[in-house]
């Protein structure tokens, strides 16, 4: 069957943070932390983090057992609670949230000439990303131009349901106005393979400098560019 779209992972299939998980997440504690002593809460910044990896845990089971999205605000208001505080969760707190990301995460080198030459094509584009906040992902990538290369941008906060959810591919591929037969999901997560073959879809595996960890599934297709992609499709 002919492929006419291509759907792709966000993090770490498009782009990754340029610094370590572990000092993404100490900035964003920090951002945070700053937030709260403006509004006259001092705390130690390993009261902050405890509270933070807590609630991050919850949220992170949530999400593994209902496939359901846990807002930026209720991680956020788990976090505060941990800290005994009371205070609205604002703009301030959310945009401290998501600076980090702002700050840390690029688009591979090769990002740009891969959507264009796909769009060159004539292939449909789209984006299926589990997320707390689609809306920084959607600035980000008018920041960078990338935008234009996509018809539909899925992200599950906006959509409600996380990957491996079939729902949150057969919500894209609506807007795409294609068939699953029809599309190739790149994705680098085991959430990304099993939701693109429940969902029947072509899953294209994607690593970037990584161990490949997934034995299991030696006979899905594998990309370490995105580049190779336009080959695949060929």
């Amino acid at each position: 069957m002919k492929f006419v779209a291509v759907t792709f992972d966000y993090w770490m299939t498009l782009g990754k943070p340029e610094v370590s998980g572990e000092e993404f997440i100490l900035d964003r504690v920090r951002k945070i932390g700053s937030v709260l002593e403006r509004r006259g809460f001092k705390f130690t910044f390993r009261e902050l983090y405890n509270a933070y990896i807590e609630s991050l845990e919850e949220c992170s089971h949530i999400r593994r057992t209902t496939y359901r999205e846990v807002s930026v605000e209720l991680h956020l208001e788990k976090m505060i609670s941990k800290l005994g505080v009371k205070t609205h969760i604002d703009d301030e707190f959310k945009e401290a949230f998501v600076e980090p990301f702002y700050n840390h995460f690029k688009f591979y080198p090769d990002a740009e000439s891969t959507l264009a030459g796909l769009r060159k094509k004539g292939y449909k584009l789209a984006v299926i990303s589990n997320t707390p906040y689609g809306w920084a992902k959607r600035k980000h990538l008018e920041r960078s131009g990338l935008i234009k290369y996509f018809d539909v941008l899925s992200f599950s906060d906006e959509v409600g349901v996380r990957k491996p959810s079939v729902e949150i591919f057969y919500y894209t591929l609506d807007l795409l106005g294609v068939s699953p037969g029809q599309t190739v999901h790149v994705g680098d997560s085991k959430e990304d393979i099993e939701g693109a073959q429940l969902s029947g879809l072509h899953p294209v595996l994607f690593y970037y400098g990584q161990e490949l960890e997934l034995d299991c599934w030696a006979e899905i297709l594998r990309v370490g560019k995105l580049s190779e992609i336009l080959n695949i499709l060929e």
